[in-house]
């Protein structure tokens, strides 16, 4: 039991007294107050006893003070009668630092160790040695000491560097640069350039980083591709695009640079009402802006006055577009003939009705998309004030499209009429539309171009009533999105009963309806005398194969400039290689998702088609890296491409 003040000890266990043997003495628990740093020596010839500062406190800078026990002074007072001591001899104390105690084997660090050393050769004194003096600058007990060169611990209060201002100083608190003891203010940080400080850290950590060199990914290029080099006037047309806002006039550049600003000034959406003033002339014919997003109302008002002298006008993305400048575009351009408008939402059915009648027979071309608001009373208009010189009419995605549109149409005497654009409707027209066939038989003498991509419901039945008879001089075709379109006709006929009732008829002998697939559809127009095709686009129209790309080529022949096959999946390989020994004038090919397509197959149209400048290839995942190649023409859609 540890001795108590008064220098009564009580009695102690077993473990206890094996414990003091080993010189391993346990807390004990009692408050007290550590002794003085420096204590007088007693006398030389004092007598043992008990003694009442059995305790000495021994400090150090780096950890919090620890209680040091006297275990001879403990044995002395018990043994004192019994053992007798001889004049003048001195017992010398050993010191136990108890925080250490559970470690005896380790080599201890104990704090007093060096003077524990010095006092058992030169000292005799009784009393345990001094701590150490604290060093200069070291922080208290429990502070963490922030940064070097004397700096003030977090949570104190000290003078800023430059003004004197009290601080409190925290790990965000940034160095002075004439002082690094001292701290700076928030408006000395700001001052100083300082004001994103974010401790000693974080500064390091930027320091290193900006070191250090900039890391290079690693870039595979499995072809070389050279960019081609901008000319000084192409460079010199960008920068113009890209500072618009601050070009007061363009002045004479010519039409074809005037052009490549507006397409680059409209690419980056900063086409407004004031910038496309730039572009206004009163000379100007033709004008197209293929950005309107940002011009409002009073923008295309402007421009009616600035350009009154316009014979063609095309704005796309004209969602601002409304009543009064179409109108006005009615009254105010005498000279227009060609009006082309994408997306006039706000449009109402009375503006369309007055832009109909006051441009009566002059109107040679209304190209229209995303237009949800005109209706049958907008195309009665339409044919009966300007049917008689129209020569291109689109009336694409357009939400009201029904069949008596057409048959309108058919009574508005189109006779002019060369480019028909019914595409994308929001219903489409079903099969069997009687209303189309009439339409096509009216204007099918002139008909240049016809594009019904989207009515999806029109089956090879259909195109056999409408194309090989009426359209003679057709050029364009586009059938993308028909996805009933069938390679062959294979539909059979139900036979009379035969007279002899025993009598079976065989599986051969049952008659088949032919000539309703699409292979037959082109072998019949070129039959009545079709002066060629130079584009086609059949894509998505995933049931035809081969037959039907022989019979097409055999119509369209060297004439061919475009073919569009998209979604063909099961056309050969075989009939794909032939394209450009017969189509040696093709220019722009689109195999997307054939998958029968390999690296031989664009190598044999590559060396037959002459004038081919673009291939694409989506989806055919037979062409491999290694596909030829030629100069000149651009391979797009190549699978290993893309990583």
């Amino acid at each position: 039991m540890p001795p108590r003040r008064n220098g009564v000890s009580g009695p102690t266990s077993a473990m206890t007294a094996y414990l003091k043997e080993q010189g391993i003495v346990g807390r004990t628990g009692v408050n007290y107050n550590p002794a003085p740093a420096a204590a007088a020596d007693p006398p030389a010839n004092a007598e043992a006893g008990p003694s009442n500062s059995t305790y000495a406190v021994a400090g150090s800078s780096s950890r919090r003070p620890t209680d040091l026990i006297d275990l001879d002074e403990e044995d002395e007072a018990e043994d004192s009668d019994q053992l007798p001591q001889k004049a003048g001899t001195k017992r010398k104390k050993k010191i136990i630092n108890i925080d250490d105690s559970d470690d005896l084997d380790g080599d201890d660090d104990y704090s007093t160790s060096k003077n524990k050393n010095k006092n058992d050769d030169d000292s005799d004194s009784d009393v345990a040695p001094a701590p150490p003096p604290k060093k200069k600058g070291a922080p208290a007990p429990g502070k963490k000491k922030v940064g070097g060169g004397g700096r003030p611990a977090n949570g104190s209060i000290t003078a800023c560097g430059e003004c004197g201002a009290k601080v409190t100083v925290t790990n965000y608190s940034p160095p002075s640069p004439n002082d690094p003891s001292a701290v700076l203010c928030r408006p000395c940080a700001i001052a100083a350039g300082l004001g994103d400080y974010k401790g000693p850290a974080a500064a390091k950590k930027a320091a290193a980083k900006k070191a250090a060199p900039p890391a290079q990914r690693r870039k595979i290029v499995h072809y070389e591709e050279k960019a081609r080099i901008l000319t000084l006037k192409d460079l010199t047309i960008e920068v113009i695009a890209k500072n618009v806002e601050d070009v007061e006039s363009l002045g004479n550049i010519g039409s074809a640079n005037m052009e490549k600003v507006n397409d680059i000034i409209c690419k980056h959406r900063k086409m407004t009402s004031q910038t496309a003033q730039l572009f206004y002339d009163v000379e100007l014919k033709t004008f197209t802006m293929k950005d309107c997003t940002n011009i409002d109302p009073r923008g295309f008002l402007i421009l009616s006055n600035l350009c009154p002298n316009l014979t063609s006008l095309t704005l796309n993305l004209c969602g601002q577009l409304t009543d009064e400048p179409l109108v006005y575009f009615s009254t105010q351009l005498p000279s227009l003939t060609r009006l082309e408008l994408l997306g006039p939402f706000l449009v109402r059915k009375q503006a369309w009705i007055d832009f109909f009648t006051n441009m009566g027979s002059r109107l040679e071309g209304f190209l229209v998309r995303q237009s949800p608001r005109l209706d049958l009373e907008c195309i009665s208009a339409l044919a009966e004030n300007c049917g008689t010189n129209l020569t291109e009419l689109r009336l694409s995605e357009c939400g009201k499209m029904e069949g008596s549109w057409l048959s309108v149409l058919a009574q508005g005497g189109l006779k002019k009429l060369q480019h028909l654009d019914l595409s994308y409707p929001l219903n489409p027209l079903p099969s069997g539309c009687s209303d189309l066939e009439e339409l096509i038989v009216a204007i099918g003498p002139n008909l240049l171009s016809l594009n019904l991509a989207g009515q999806s419901l029109l089956t090879s039945k259909d195109l056999y009533t409408l194309l090989p008879l009426n359209l003679l001089v057709l050029t364009r075709l586009d059938l993308t999105l028909l996805p009933l379109l069938t390679e062959e006709g294979v539909a059979p006929i139900v036979p009379a009963p035969p007279q002899d009732q025993g009598e079976e008829v065989g599986e051969d002998e049952i008659p088949v309806e032919m000539g309703t697939g699409m292979a037959e559809v082109f072998r019949t127009w070129e039959q009545e005398g079709n002066v060629g095709l130079e584009s086609v686009k059949m894509g998505k129209a995933h049931q035809l194969k081969g037959a039907t790309l022989q019979a097409l080529v055999g119509l369209a022949g060297e004439k061919l400039r475009e073919l569009e096959i998209t979604g063909w999946k099961d056309v050969e390989e075989e009939v794909v290689k032939e394209l450009g020994k017969t189509c040696k004038g093709l220019m722009r090919l689109d195999l997307g998702w054939c998958r029968n397509v390999t690296d031989f197959t664009l190598k044999q149209i590559l060396e037959d088609a002459e004038n081919l400048q673009e291939v694409i290839v989506w989806g055919c995942n037979l062409i491999t890296i290694n596909h030829p190649r030629k100069k000149g023409v651009k391979i797009a859609g190549v699978e290993s491409h893309q990583f």
